[in-house]
């Protein structure tokens, strides 16, 4: 195990030894003339001795506790994993922490930051409603349940009840009703996670190309041109609100996949478009057989039927829509195009 374990009789590390795996098995097992199944259960005894070992000590502390923001930032990264890498575990479990939150931290109308056993603390900030908001459009653009949509809207609507400084049209960190020491302060700049109000600007790009509602494009670019001037002097700190404003900017691109769901093709064809790393898209897949919410939620898709019997696909690049598209070669040509 000495060997197995990479230590030494100085120590590997500052005169310590920090335990590694510096060899396979088949490495050990030639270097000690045994075999792999021997070098493997000698390595499963050693373990369960230091297990042993390690139960007798008192534990290091391990905080548990569930923050909606942090969280948030995971759902977001796991579901665009799953899109990318195509894992469905990835989405799996990004649906069912935004299920938890949704389901034990948001209670008649009102987010709690906390969540640590069974009990919900602290009110949540103006960045927890905006990061959870931005997670649920990044799982509704990978499973495409108008639910997800519907309840970031949702959270949308109590940010703006809840933080909006009607003097500037900009979010002060904590809500209205909330307790606080001296004055309401505002989250303006980017640090380790994106400010409530960066996020909230892209949360309402989103959610305007995805609804066409007119005030959410306003309450985005409010934002952008309030924090430009203090940006532009030290964009460092502005990271994320660049990336919003990049979103405003960028010629707009609609992705519309028309089709059954279940179907191999519109499978492939909706994997080739999660193949290509397009921030600025706007991404629907419409089910004919079940749009009734969909089309209710976002009115463009009221406009896209199916080509034939198969999936069709539909891009539409600043204001203007190509012909529709039955195959996903074709897909990936085209928008290898845009991309050149």
């Amino acid at each position: 195990m000495v060997a197995a374990l990479g230590m030494t009789r100085e120590g590997n590390f500052e005169g310590q030894n920090v335990l590694t795996r510096p060899f396979s098995r088949d490495e050990l097992a030639a270097r000690f003339s045994l075999t792999p199944d021997r070098v493997g259960q000698t390595w499963e005894e050693g373990f369960n001795r230091m297990r042993q070992a390690r139960a007798g000590r008192v534990p290091p502390h391990r905080d548990e506790k569930v923050i909606v923001s942090w969280s948030s930032l995971m759902i977001s990264a796991l579901a665009q994993g799953a899109q990318v890498l195509g894992d469905k575990g990835y989405y799996a479990a990004a649906a069912q922490a935004a299920r938890f939150i949704l389901g034990e931290m948001f209670k008649e109308d009102q987010l709690f930051r906390i969540w640590s056993a069974g009990r919900v603390a602290v009110p949540g900030f103006s960045e927890d409603y905006a990061c959870l908001a931005h997670a649920l459009l990044d799982l509704f653009e990978t499973d495409f349940d108008p639910a997800w949509l519907t309840a970031a809207r949702h959270l949308a609507a109590l940010l703006e009840d809840k933080f909006l400084d009607a003097g500037d049209g900009t979010y002060f960190y904590v809500a209205r009703d909330q307790d606080t020491p001296l004055v309401r302060s505002k989250s303006a700049f980017d640090q380790t996670i994106p400010s409530g109000n960066s996020l909230a600007a892209r949360v309402c790009l989103r959610l305007y190309r995805l609804t066409e509602e007119p005030r959410y494009q306003k309450r985005a670019l409010t934002t952008l041109r309030r924090f430009q001037s203090q940006a532009q002097e030290n964009p460092f700190a502005f990271a994320h609100l660049w990336t919003a404003q990049t979103l405003y900017l960028a010629p707009p691109l609609d992705l519309t996949l028309v089709g059954d769901p279940q179907q191999p093709r519109l499978k492939e064809m909706l994997q080739v478009v999660y193949r290509y790393f397009l921030p600025e898209r706007r991404l629907l897949v419409k089910d004919p057989a079940n749009c009734a919410a969909l089309e209710e939620l976002c009115p463009a898709a009221r406009t896209y039927a199916p080509v034939g019997e198969g999936p069709t696909a539909y891009i539409c690049h600043d204001f203007t829509c190509r012909p529709p598209i039955t195959d996903p070669q074709t897909l990936a040509a085209q928008l290898e195009e845009l991309m050149s």
